[in-house]
């Protein structure tokens, strides 16, 4: 039937779509006297069709996703606030550091983010000549690790802009990463640690940011987290096994 589509199995068992093209055959008197049917080869349209709905479900999970991460981080940050500034100032804030991870995940069609370029990127606010340096080999990360990093490490150097290291011109911070293998493992260690500012004392009362250091990482990525509010700074040492986020 003209117009119609199916799927026809080849000699070699592979399956295209195909759609027929019926053409009648007529003599001179306008008789039918056969008919010529064409199958044109439509497995490519029928494949970016369906890549096109996967797209979109997967679209559409990843804007409830965020929607479900904007309404808890209003939520948190209305809890900590001390006044209407302090609340515009760190939601915004936060959705500066997502909108920075999404920049990045977009660059490589949602598939993966450089971790590297990540934190350049969302620390980018903080950086000020040589007081934050890099150092770690290129890791790929998924979107949903890529926003958890990226929430993370806005939170620390949030808290080192007002209370640490990168309040004052003299303050260093070292944000270093590396990829262990341990037996069939491979686990992502970094390390982000304050020199050269203010001394620290450890905080009587736990902020969300440093909340969501201690148990949002475990909770999503299922790694590990240690923050210690150190004399000379404050260190947190993060531990992900990257089976767990890829």
């Amino acid at each position: 039937m003209f117009g119609h589509e199916a799927i026809a199995e080849r000699p070699d068992g592979t399956r295209v779509w195909f759609t027929p093209y019926p053409m009648p055959l007529r003599d001179s008197d306008g008789v039918m006297t056969g008919a010529i049917n064409m199958l044109v080869d439509i497995t490519y349209r029928k494949e970016a069709e369906l890549q096109q709905k996967l797209m979109m479900d997967e679209l559409n999970h990843r804007v409830k996703n965020t929607l479900a991460t904007i309404q808890s981080l209003l939520a948190q940050s209305a809890r900590s606030a001390t006044s209407v500034e302090d609340y515009r100032r760190t939601v915004e804030g936060r959705m500066l550091a997502m909108s920075r991870a999404h920049d990045q995940l977009s660059r490589r069609s949602w598939k993966n983010a450089e971790l590297g370029d990540l934190l350049r990127s969302v620390l980018s606010p903080y950086v000020s000549g040589d007081n934050i340096l890099f150092s770690g080999e290129p890791v790929h990360l998924p979107p949903r690790a890529a926003l958890s990093f990226s929430m993370a490490f806005h939170e620390l150097a949030t808290n080192a802009a007002r209370f640490g290291a990168l309040s004052t011109p003299q303050g260093k911070v070292d944000v270093q990463w590396d990829v262990e293998r341990k037996d069939t493992q491979r686990i992502l260690r970094l390390n982000w640690t304050e020199k050269f500012g203010p001394q620290v004392r450890p905080l009587e009362k736990r902020g969300f940011g440093i909340r969501f250091l201690e148990r949002g990482i475990q909770a999503e990525l299922r790694g590990k987290t240690a923050v210690e509010f150190l004399p000379s700074g404050v260190n947190c040492a993060m531990e992900i096994p990257l089976a767990n986020v890829e």
